[in-house]
């Protein structure tokens, strides 16, 4: 039997919830509407489930796992609050879960499946994008490689 799309995303949200064993806080739709209305943002359904029905972060790779909202927020209101002409970095691209050692992966919201770039800031000294890669095409994606230990940097901040 072949999973559909929607199918194989129930059952990532569910291994998900699974491996953060716990309740944590979560957003409402409500409020993830009213963000993607803010920023102009049309956000993943993945997105959506992510962050109403698993965690409004703190699960996932990195050291504290996915950033809450109200950072990605806050992120977006500097990169727009900057407006420096000579900067072309997106503005809807936005550090998403840290590293250390000025390494990051950085989810672009306003591209279609959000997709999940890393960000190494010592690699970048002559030009930016020298700096950034595309790591998963989709938020998707990326936690399909956590669940399945598929990361570079993974940490358990389910478990922490």
């Amino acid at each position: 039997m072949t999973l559909t799309f929607g199918e194989k995303m129930d059952d990532l949200i569910q291994e998900i919830v699974h491996r953060v064993g716990r309740a944590r806080a979560k957003r409402t739709k409500e409020e993830i509407i009213s963000f993607q209305d803010r920023w102009g943002l049309q956000l993943s359904e993945f997105f959506v489930r992510i962050y109403t029905e698993v965690s409004d972060g703190g699960v996932g790779p990195g050291y504290e796992g996915i950033y809450p909202l109200a950072s990605l927020e806050r992120s977006l209101r500097e990169a727009v609050e900057e407006d420096d002409p000579e900067d072309d970095w997106p503005k809807t691209l936005v550090e998403f879960a840290g590293y250390g050692c000025s390494q990051c992966s950085a989810i672009d919201l306003g591209a279609d499946a959000n997709p999940v770039h890393y960000v190494d800031g010592d690699a970048g000294r002559g030009d930016l994008y020298d700096s950034v890669s595309l790591y998963h095409p989709s938020l998707q994606a990326y936690f399909e490689d956590w669940i399945h230990a598929c990361l570079l940097y993974t940490s358990d901040a389910a478990d922490e």
